[in-house]
């Protein structure tokens, strides 16, 4: 069974030393699933709302489209998606929520190594900094493959397309994909010099996620492929994308920093019904626990 997810980003996507340039910062992927026989039609009826801002040869984004026109095409779009009945995923992520991961880790790696006799010295270089455009992928990506068992599809070719981006972008995404089903155990090695007995050491840890694959492993899909498209209906998942940044913006006061995962949360969103794959009231998200804004508690999940 041949499966097509399309997807595009809004708002965020910087590294994860980087904290909220405002409050409740949002970083999302958003992306439209459905199967590969009803793309055509649903392509067809879209070329005509989106050509008249389509320049050959260059990427088409809402940001591209007349200020004035956003707003008409914005609905057309949607209206278009709930006509072809459409399913649309997304990932949400509070940049703040990811930078305070980030600098949990950061810190207890730094008392470690404040513990460690001066003479020995770290040769490893430090990782960068996750890319929120990452976490987002593998996080929207695995909805998908969620969604796709939800319905009942099995032996899955899962074809993914994205806008343009850079080579290293797509690299994460290919990287990140495999990642989340990859149940083999993760070795990694640190490299360090004893200045005193003039030599070298290495460090390994493994780690291990205990009968992941006999949890997690019916999610795999037959094959998967992701590649950039200049395809229209790239530019409908941008929309999505838009729309649903656009949404989780509109938070004021105490709503800042609220999940982002859940029926509440998408709930006023002119495509909320069409929507799959949020976490049901008593369920665990890890956008909304692991990653939750340092102002939200994880018993707020609705």
């Amino acid at each position: 069974m041949r499966v097509v997810l399309v997807c595009d980003e809004s708002s965020a996507k910087g590294r994860a030393d980087k904290t909220e340039r405002r409050p409740g910062e949002v970083g999302v992927l958003a992306g439209l699933i459905l199967l590969e026989e009803q793309t055509d039609a649903f392509r067809r009826a879209l070329e005509p709302l989106v050509r008249p801002y389509h320049t050959t040869g260059a990427k088409l984004h809402m940001a591209s489209v007349p200020e004035d026109k956003r707003d008409t095409l914005r609905d057309d779009v949607f209206e278009l998606i709930k006509a072809h009945n459409v399913a649309c995923l997304y990932e949400a992520i509070h940049v703040e929520g990811f930078h305070a991961m980030h600098q949990t880790m950061d810190n207890l790696v730094q008392r470690i190594r404040e513990g460690q006799p001066e003479h020995i010295v770290r040769l490893t270089r430090d990782e960068d900094p996750a890319l929120l455009h990452g976490q987002l992928f593998q996080g929207l990506y695995g909805k998908a493959l969620v969604y796709c068992r939800e319905n009942g599809w099995e032996n899955v070719d899962l074809k993914v397309l994205v806008d343009r981006v850079d080579e290293s972008i797509l690299r994460l995404f290919r990287e990140k994909a495999k990642e989340i089903l990859d149940f083999e155990p993760k070795r990694s090695t640190t490299e360090f010099f004893d200045r005193l007995g003039h030599q070298r050491h290495s460090q390994t840890v493994t780690s291990v996620v205990p009968e992941a694959e006999s949890l997690f492993g019916y999610l795999r899909p037959a094959s998967t492929t992701i590649d950039p498209s200049d395809d229209s209906i790239v530019f409908a998942a941008d929309v999505l994308a838009n729309g649903v940044a656009y949404h989780f913006s509109r938070r004021t006061g105490d709503q800042i920093g609220q999940p982002l995962d859940s029926r509440a949360a998408i709930a006023g969103h002119p495509l909320e019904a069409l929507i799959g794959c949020v976490t049901e009231p008593g369920g665990y998200s890890f956008v909304d626990t692991v990653l939750r804004h340092p102002t939200s508690l994880p018993e707020e999940h609705e």
